[in-house]
């Protein structure tokens, strides 16, 4: 993916982030703040933030698959009010078919999890297809390597990758 935002960035120089809304209110809060607010909360506080609430299910307890539902129907409102109310029935279909499968449960809540995850940062890319469907890619794939480190290591090891992620 970061190959194809390479290619992509060089071959169309007409792209203008600089004009974005988004790029003028960072522009703007680093102007009062300098850039220190900016990496704490992106390099460091988003990505714990993201963390806990997309894959807290991942030590495969119930009660925690029950308020990690709760947490992507809460992050899947910003794409859509319908988006949340499908998150919650289908964490809910998860949570109840697979109560006495682990490993299903724990396989089916890292799709749910991820595809949520890749839809919630569509507001990260511009109104150019082939980058949003990139970013999607590549979200989608961070989300399902995320879970996998939560699965067989523990929430630390996504939570460091997801800051490496975001500082860079």
């Amino acid at each position: 993916c970061l190959v194809i935002l390479i290619v992509y960035a060089i071959t169309n120089p007409t792209i203008d982030e600089a004009n974005s809304p988004l790029t003028s209110y960072f522009y703007s809060l680093m102007y009062r703040f300098g850039i220190w607010p900016a990496v704490l909360y992106i390099g460091f506080i988003g990505p714990i933030i993201e963390e806990v609430s997309f894959r807290l299910w991942g030590n495969g307890k119930l009660w925690t698959g029950i308020v990690s539902v709760i947490l992507i129907s809460v992050w899947s409102i910003a794409i859509g009010w319908w988006v949340a109310l499908l998150t919650i029935l289908a964490g809910t279909v998860i949570l109840t078919v697979f109560n006495d499968d682990k490993r299903k449960r724990l396989f089916a809540l890292m799709l749910l999890s991820s595809i949520v995850f890749a839809l919630a940062h569509l507001g990260n890319y511009n109104e150019d297809k082939v980058l949003t469907i990139v970013g999607i890619i590549h979200k989608l794939g961070f989300g399902l390597f995320a879970s996998y480190l939560v699965i067989n290591h523990n929430i630390l090891w996504s939570i460091g990758l997801h800051i490496i992620n975001n500082s860079l």
